[in-house]
């Protein structure tokens, strides 16, 4: 299984894990790859964890449904790749009328852009904590946030984001950037709107003391 240490654009897997050593609950992926589907499968194997996979592209959905099992499901979200805010109600709606169990974790990673805005917006309220992958996308063009600084080292940057008023409790995570893939990261961003502060800067704590195992 490739990881982030072979494949650029899995710069997601070391906050996402140490997301899945810190939490129990039912796992939502939207959008499967090999960064995702089977690093959740590795890390909630011999567990009672449920996850659930939505994939657009049928394509690419074929290639993980034979991974299908008692406790993982995979879903044909009936949704093409025009960029718009159609698309985004599509993922939504085929979640409210297809998807009943409660998750802990819901992970954002699928094109395009808008239904991860869509999807966003959706489980706000609803799950515990969401992951965003390649977040930076969305401040820098006004989507969701905005951008308060940026840091270069040669022609890669790091960028800072303020949320306020969009989620209560959020933390942007970028890798080293020896591990860059492209210019900005591309960073995760890990937020809460139903933990408080206390609770979600506990997880923050825990995240942040171990992620250094993974770059050594």
């Amino acid at each position: 299984m490739s990881t982030y240490k072979n494949h650029p654009y899995y710069t997601h897997q070391p906050f996402f894990i140490e997301v899945l050593k810190n939490t129990t609950g039912n796992i939502l992926e939207c959008g499967c790859g090999d960064g995702s589907t089977l690093m959740i499968k590795e890390n909630i194997k011999n567990t009672n964890r449920q996850l659930v996979s939505l994939e657009s592209n049928l394509e690419w959905l074929n290639k993980y449904i034979n991974l299908q099992d008692s406790s993982h499901k995979l879903y044909h979200v009936d949704a093409n790749n025009d960029d718009c805010v159609e698309t985004g109600e599509k993922w939504v709606n085929f979640i409210k009328n297809n998807i009943v169990a409660d998750f802990e974790v819901v992970f954002i990673d699928q094109s395009p852009w808008l239904s991860r805005k869509s999807v966003f917006e959706y489980f706000l309220d609803k799950a515990k904590i969401i992951i965003i992958h390649d977040f930076d996308y969305f401040p820098l063009y006004n989507i969701i946030g905005t951008v308060t600084s940026t840091e270069y080292c040669d022609k890669k940057f790091k960028i800072s984001c303020d949320l306020s008023g969009v989620v209560k409790q959020y933390k942007l995570f970028h890798p080293p950037f020896k591990y860059f893939a492209g210019d900005s990261g591309p960073p995760t961003l890990i937020c809460s709107n139903i933990m408080d502060t206390s609770e979600f800067n506990d997880l923050i704590e825990k995240i942040e003391e171990n992620i250094y195992l993974y770059y050594v």
